[in-house]
């Protein structure tokens, strides 16, 4: 009995270690192709779908455009694939990171606390859809990336969406992305 409870210990300890650095590299694979979505007018022309969202809620997180999402999900996965990551902890990571980004996107006002240097809050990543400042705050779960690639911005926000006239309708942002247009721009405003 003692044998089979020291097993599921080391067991339980090795899916932690696993999730929690399946998690680190997730994040990192996200937080990467989110700075590269701001630099690089393609995809900023995709991500853009996402940022055209005028009010920070749950939904907000599932406005994206689909090609976009094919890349971000490249980005993320790819790391713990190559690394070995088991598939069990690599579910794991899917799940928590999934409900995470339901959660950074919510109207939910969670007051500060030594939480919020762990784990990103709504407010948080709220300030990063500000449309009138420079995207900061790229991290989707830890904002440590943030401060440590300088990137980190503690103020609050309340304007969201693009400031230019934005498409209606799901397939005209399909296929924004792929026509030309000298009105609006090609990167976001810094």
């Amino acid at each position: 009995v003692f044998e089979r409870e020291v097993a599921v210990d080391a067991e339980s300890v090795a899916m932690l270690v696993t999730v929690g650095l399946g998690l680190l590299l997730f994040e990192l694979g996200g937080y990467a192709y989110h700075r590269l979505a701001h630099r690089m007018p393609f995809l900023w022309r995709l991500h853009e779908v996402h940022h055209s969202a005028e009010t920070m809620d749950w939904l907000a997180s599932y406005r994206q455009h689909p090609l976009e999402i094919a890349l971000m999900t490249l980005a993320q996965n790819l790391p713990l694939v190559a690394l070995g990551i088991p598939l069990s902890s690599h579910a794991a990571v899917l799940v928590l990171l999934e409900l995470n980004t339901v959660f950074v996107h919510s109207n939910v006002r969670i007051p500060d606390g030594p939480w919020s240097e762990l784990f990103a809050t709504p407010r948080f990543h709220h300030r990063h859809h500000d449309r009138l400042r420079e995207a900061r705050n790229f991290a989707t779960l830890f904002p440590f990336l943030d401060r440590l690639f300088g990137t980190y911005d503690g103020s609050s926000s309340a304007d969201f969406g693009l400031t230019e006239r934005t498409e209606r309708g799901f397939a005209a942002w399909v296929v924004r992305p792929f026509r030309a247009s000298r009105a609006r721009p090609s990167v976001p405003p810094a």
